[in-house]
């Protein structure tokens, strides 16, 4: 129940799909949207603060 590693078959079993949208320059800075949609829930969505913080510990 909690693996040291992701391997493909963990990842295949938990992820249905992963959607890369085009990436956005009309803030004046790169951002990229990425949907990950698990298997029995679906889309998880996330705060736009939160959204926001975690672009600033991008690189």
């Amino acid at each position: 129940m909690e693996p040291d590693t992701l391997t493909p078959d963990i990842l295949h079993e938990f992820v249905e799909k992963i959607v890369v949208h085009a990436p956005d320059k009309s803030s004046g800075h790169r951002t990229q949207q990425v949907d990950i949609h698990y298997n029995f829930v679906g889309g998880l969505s996330f705060p736009a603060k939160l959204q926001k913080e975690r672009r600033r510990d991008m690189p």
